[in-house]
């Protein structure tokens, strides 16, 4: 139950409230783009933030300093400690260069690439004076950073310019802050870089001397962020910017969905977004990780087979970065547009942690008793438009903010119905349970309509060395693409793998691969030199929907024996082997 703090008790816990309030400071925030937690000392973080500076903690969170490298510079995109000596870190950020502290962000040096915007920092594991820098206009690398000169080993629009079949979007060209660049800990010549709206990824294997650009299984999936298995060199995570997880358990080699558990944020009827970010492993159990998502964060205990929502006390969706402590792997971190996020039992429950960030002006406040306990909500200039804290335990100001993208002047309770009362420019918004959760509008999916669904026939079905096999797809299934931007819409949406019964978990890689444009029916035609005659496989299917993802199927069949096959997709399933994988 809630209440409204009756007069005469307001009265006689002014005094109380009062010494409260000289204790909390006002509400703060930052917009938190990356975390970097000192693995000797746990207790000591960095934070690049995008409008507020560079900032450290030396104890866990309660209290956060400046430490910018330049005294205008406040965009700061990427920090990185450096592997081999935790007090060594590099950071950059819009137009900075790249800069290098030795004492733990005490003092700084440029070292190069002046007034170049730097979006992402990878240093090698076993050379630290070895580093790549991810920029708008492409990937730099220094051999020795403070000796060795910076080389531009790829060129972001010679590439555009050699490969965009429709012309190069003037406008759409550079990278961006959410890209990431990372080198594989498990071979320091092995590069990964996310990519923009050519889709997929981009990866050398020779230290940056050459690349190659990849697809994620022949459909569009723009990958941003990676991340390496600590312990397994052949499993590898893709976040990508609009259709959830994707891992591989041979090196790059193919892929396969696993974002079960992971809920969508509808834009629009027929946009339903899966943008991950922040992926962290627990140190010492890698089968724990946590991620963020533009609806909420998210927690997998089984190696991201499967994923479920953090408890709500974080109250903002899409945490950029996390961070586990290397001695207690209860104490997560969350960095987010509002700030900070601490918690000590796993990610069941957080507590703010922005003290020492920029504070914001409150222009409204009220007091409720919910479940025994007092709390003061406030109103603030910007977004996120409401904060709460504790009157009773005397806590920090929690932000309450979850996919509320709205600014607001005041805050109310309404008695009959139990609701607080957000004022915003477009109307009262009410929350029903404290403020954790606002009333949105109901997630509306878009019709499905009736699309083609035979593909045209294959070429040269009676040749005698092609195993002709006919597919059809069935279930809820939403590709359509008139609606979304243009930049999105680019079949083919089916992906289609012949691949061995235990695939991926044995490490194999499909024996054929192909893909339907927008059919849920049609004849693929496999040469029969792939496979052997009367041997089991799957057929392994992944389809990019609109508004639930990807959904994947597959179905056993046999070697040029069977000649028809029904598979039915979800958004919840995995390959077989991966569903029958115990933890």
């Amino acid at each position: 139950m809630i209440y409204r703090l009756p007069p005469v008790l307001l009265a006689l816990l002014a005094p109380f409230c009062a010494l409260f309030a000289q204790e909390v400071p006002p509400p703060a925030a930052a917009y938190i783009q990356q975390i970097a937690l000192d693995p000797q000392q746990p207790e000591i973080l960095y934070l690049a933030t995008t409008s507020s500076g560079l900032y450290r903690t030396i104890n866990g969170g309660a209290y956060w300093t400046e430490l910018n490298a330049d005294a205008e510079l406040r965009r700061y995109y990427a920090v990185q400690l450096d592997p081999l000596d935790s007090r060594r870190l590099f950071a950059g950020g819009e137009e900075s260069g790249l800069w290098e502290s030795l004492d733990r962000g005490q003092s700084w040096q440029l070292r190069g690439l002046d007034g170049v915007t730097v979006l992402s920092i990878s240093v090698d594991p076993q050379q630290s004076d070895r580093l790549f820098v991810l920029a708008p206009e492409g990937v730099y690398r220094t051999e020795a950073v403070d000796s060795e000169p910076w080389e531009l080993v790829f060129d972001y629009r010679e590439f555009l310019e050699a490969n965009w079949r429709e012309g190069m979007p003037e406008d759409l060209w550079q990278f961006m802050r959410f890209i990431d660049v990372e080198i594989n800990p498990h071979d320091p010549d092995d590069i990964f870089l996310g990519a923009r709206w050519e889709g997929g990824y981009h990866r050398s294997r020779d230290g940056g001397e050459t690349w190659q650009h990849h697809s994620i299984s022949g459909i569009f999936r723009r990958a941003d962020i990676f991340r390496f298995h600590p312990e397994d060199s052949n499993r590898i995570y893709i976040g990508t910017h609009h259709q959830g997880l994707f891992v591989s358990y041979n090196n790059g080699e193919s892929w396969v969905a696993q974002s079960r558990g992971l809920e969508p944020q509808i834009r629009e009827p027929f946009y339903g977004a899966y943008l991950v970010s922040g992926l962290a492993f627990e140190p010492g159990n890698s089968d724990v990780m946590y991620t963020g998502t533009d609806y909420s964060n998210w927690k997998s205990v089984d190696g991201g087979r499967s994923w479920t929502e953090l408890g709500r006390t974080l109250t903002c969706e899409f945490a950029r970065s996390f961070a586990v402590d290397t001695q207690n792997p209860q104490i997560v971190y969350a960095g987010t547009n509002v700030g900070m996020y601490r918690s000590e039992d796993g990610g069941e429950s957080w507590t703010s942690i922005n003290r020492g960030f920029p504070e914001r002006e409150i222009l409204d406040t009220l007091e409720l008793e919910i479940e025994d306990e007092w709390f003061e909500y406030a109103v603030v200039q910007g977004r996120p438009a409401g904060y709460r804290r504790s009157l009773s335990a005397g806590s920090d100001w929690l932000p309450m903010g979850w996919l509320l993208y709205t600014d607001a002047d005041a805050i109310d309770f309404d008695d009959a119905s139990g609701a607080l009362l957000l004022n915003t420019p477009g109307g009262i918004v009410r929350s029903y349970d404290g403020g954790f959760r606002w009333e949105l509008p109901a997630v509306e999916y878009a019709p499905v309509v009736n699309l083609p669904v035979r593909a045209p026939e294959a070429a040269d079905p009676e040749r005698g060395d092609i195993w002709s096999l006919d597919v059809s797809i069935e279930g809820d299934i939403f590709f359509e693409d008139q609606l979304v931007n243009p930049l999105y819409q680019r079949p083919p949406y089916v992906s289609l793998q012949l691949v061995s019964p235990e695939y991926p978990c044995d490490g194999s890689v499909p024996l054929w691969e192909g893909n339907f444009e927008r059919y849920l029916n049609g004849t693929i035609q496999i040469p029969e030199d792939r496979v052997a005659s009367g041997e089991n496989y799957l057929l392994y299917v992944e389809v990019r929907d609109f508004q639930r993802n990807v959904l994947v199927g597959a179905e056993s069949l046999s070697a040029m024996e069977t000649s028809s096959v029904r598979i039915q997709v979800s958004p919840n399933r995995l390959a077989p082997c991966l569903e029958a994988v115990e933890y």
